[in-house]
């Protein structure tokens, strides 16, 4: 029987064998990527309306890929893997501003008295594994004077726990609560589940190797799709990016080399 994550795996490498039939042009068609930033206590829809609540849980990313096709100046297709660092207290939304105390009842209110640590139980550090596929459109009226690309990407993420952060707090902390309550259910997570991201990159046009950017990081079940779960996470980050190509190895100048030197 053949197991979720081998089954997404064997998908993803018959895809990238395809698109790698089509061959990118060979400048600077490698990159590298560094970027961190904290987490947010919003959905997509109010990010993207502008609504921010961090919370007190971070994140860091040590991404590497390739250029696989190209179409002129406009767009292209990159594959992306990622490793990541994740660590913080994953519960709370409020956790930076009260860490040295706790709720009576998490979620609701703030009472004196109660230890913060004794109550949470969701500080966390686990590591994640992310490969997407990224569509980013290079064209935009205004690269001569800041060069700017978008990118948006799909993939899968696996996670070496189940994030604390993607939890229902309430479930962790007061399962009793449902169980006096049949009818109401926790929201779960899972190990394996979507990953999706957004991105701006900017470049001085005389340097376009030399890149940073801004970039959310989302996890989820796509609406029960993956997994059957509901969850999700969000983290709003800032990196850089360096473009690259690797030396070409000429194994007619080599053998040159091999036979008219002499040692």
């Amino acid at each position: 029987m053949i197991s979720l994550i081998q089954k997404y795996t064997r998908i993803w490498i018959v895809i990238i064998l395809l698109l790698t039939c089509e061959t990118a042009r060979a400048e600077d068609d490698w990159f590298i990527s560094l970027y961190g930033g904290k987490a947010s206590n919003n959905n997509l829809a109010d990010i993207f309306l502008g609504e921010t609540e961090f919370v007190y849980a971070q994140i860091l990313v040590l991404a590497t890929g390739k250029k696989l096709w190209e179409y002129e100046d406009y767009l292209t297709l990159e594959a992306e893997g990622q490793v990541a660092w994740k660590w913080g207290y994953e519960i709370y939304a409020d956790a930076e501003q009260y860490r040295n105390t706790s709720s009576s009842n998490p979620g609701w209110g703030w009472a004196e008295g109660y230890s913060y640590e004794s109550q949470n139980t969701g500080f966390n550090k686990h590591n994640e594994f992310n490969l997407l596929l990224t569509l980013r459109w290079q064209k935009f009226p205004w690269n001569n004077h800041v060069k700017t690309s978008f990118g948006f990407g799909e993939g899968l993420s696996y996670a070496t726990e189940e994030p604390p952060l993607e939890k229902d707090p309430h479930d962790v902390l007061h399962p009793a609560l449902y169980e006096n309550s049949p009818n109401d259910r926790p929201y779960k997570t899972s190990r394996l589940l979507n990953y999706l991201m957004f991105d701006l990159t900017f470049a001085l046009p005389d340097y376009p190797e030399y890149q940073t950017f801004v970039r959310l990081h989302h996890r989820s079940g796509i609406f029960r799709l993956m997994n059957g779960h509901t969850c999700g996470s969000n983290y709003l980050t800032a990196g850089f990016r360096y473009q690259f190509s690797w030396p070409k190895f000429d194994i007619a100048t080599f053998r040159e080399f091999d036979r008219t030197t002499k040692w």
